[in-house]
């Protein structure tokens, strides 16, 4: 075998994991990737016609085609590659509760290779609170670190009481105390919680908060993933990430680094939303669906209207 089909070989393969290396805050709708592999297949047109139709055709190669799912059913579960199960509630009084508890713990993010980080309930990143619009939810947030933390709810729109900024609208939660924040969603889309804190959030405190819509937004999507990216200084010979430094030797996708990361697996002809969190402490991640031909559907302010793709 020649060099050159070596390499469309390797790239074929890596497609899919290469999709974990996205960053920024907006979902993504992508389809399966072209036959031909590599970067010189992102221009091809192939398989079904229905799946990708003709450059300049009214559906502009499967922007608004549908997977296999119908129409005007409730959204599809958002799944975390490597992330812990979402966060249980229970309903108490009218809303939907929520325990949170910020705790110190080991993650590893390679095989035998485990760092101290902060998170959530047992898990770094911490569990991914996932919800419908217009739900009143309750999170009593516990905190077990030795020293003061806080939560803030990333791009919801909350009452200022519940917007958790240090100093500025509540005090911070003292170790061993708790605090519990209520609102009611009037939104929808991808949004995170983290703690307010500079150095916390460099120990990997934050989590996804998912807002579907009450009927899932057209086309509707067969599959729905969400990642979130971060990125740590972990000097020789230790595992306590160095959260004063900004150069950074580990980048995560969901808590683990390539190439100890699950491939994404999707079945040709699924529509797939891919939502992206850059919890980076400061740096841009421009990335890309290799060999997919993919749309931007929404921001950190929820859904762009299918014109605007």
């Amino acid at each position: 075998m020649d060099s050159e089909a070596t390499r469309r070989t390797f790239l074929q393969g890596g497609t899919i994991a290469a999709a974990g290396l996205i960053a920024g805050a907006a979902p993504a709708v992508a389809q399966d990737a072209p036959s031909g592999g590599g970067h010189e297949g992102h221009g091809q047109a192939g398989g079904d016609p229905r799946e990708r139709p003709a450059v300049g055709s009214a559906s502009d190669r499967g922007k608004l085609v549908p997977g296999f799912r119908a129409a005007g059913l409730a959204p599809v579960p958002v799944e975390v590659p490597d992330g812990p199960p979402k966060l249980a509630w229970k309903m108490v009084n009218g809303a939907k509760e929520f325990h949170l508890f910020a705790e110190h713990l080991k993650r590893e993010v390679l095989p035998d290779v485990w760092i101290d980080v902060w998170g959530y309930n047992g898990s770094m990143p911490g569990p991914m609170i996932e919800v419908v619009e217009g739900d009143k939810v309750r999170i009593i947030v516990h905190n077990k670190l030795p020293e003061p933390t806080i939560m803030h709810w990333h791009g919801i729109d909350v009452p200022n009481a519940m917007d958790g900024v240090e100093g500025l609208i509540q005090d911070p939660i003292k170790p061993g105390g708790m605090f519990t924040y209520e609102f009611t969603l009037e939104q929808n889309g991808t949004f995170f919680y983290h703690t307010h804190v500079a150095m916390q959030q460099g120990m990997g405190m934050v989590g996804l908060f998912i807002v579907h819509p009450k009927v899932a937004h057209f086309p509707p999507v067969d599959r729905d993933l969400a990642l979130i990216i971060q990125e740590w200084a972990i000097l020789p010979g230790s595992t306590i990430p160095n959260t004063m430094s900004m150069e950074f030797n580990l980048f995560t996708l969901n808590g683990r680094a390539a190439p100890y990361i699950t491939p994404m697996v999707i079945k040709q002809g699924e529509r797939v939303r891919i939502r992206l969190v850059n919890f980076s402490a400061i740096d841009h991640h421009p990335m890309h669906l290799h060999g997919i031909t993919f749309w931007i559907t929404g921001t950190e302010g929820g859904r762009i209207p299918d014109t605007a793709w």
